[in-house]
């Protein structure tokens, strides 16, 4: 959490390990700008498409959430590992 932040809520996905689940960055900012592209029922606001956030606001964010690594990145990493083998079964 930013310093002096409060939690909003806890609805979305958690934003760790951002850089590993959206190598392509192109991916992530079209999620930002209309998530309802891909998904119509979807919770998130479309920012980028309702004129909440410019562009460069945008690549703002995702810089940020590009920088979310450290052991929440390992866990993450060992998480989906998990899951794939799992479901290779």
């Amino acid at each position: 959490m930013i310093d002096d932040g409060e939690l909003a809520g806890n609805n979305g996905p958690p934003l760790l390990a951002m850089k590993a689940r959206f190598p392509d960055r192109e991916v992530l900012f079209q999620q930002i700008w209309d998530p309802t592209k891909d998904d119509p029922n979807s919770f998130m606001p479309p920012f980028g498409k309702h004129g909440a956030l410019t562009k460069s606001e945008i690549n703002k964010i995702m810089d940020y959430l590009y920088t979310l690594w450290g052991i929440n990145l390992w866990i993450e990493e060992i998480s989906l590992k998990i899951v794939c083998f799992l479901q290779a079964l």
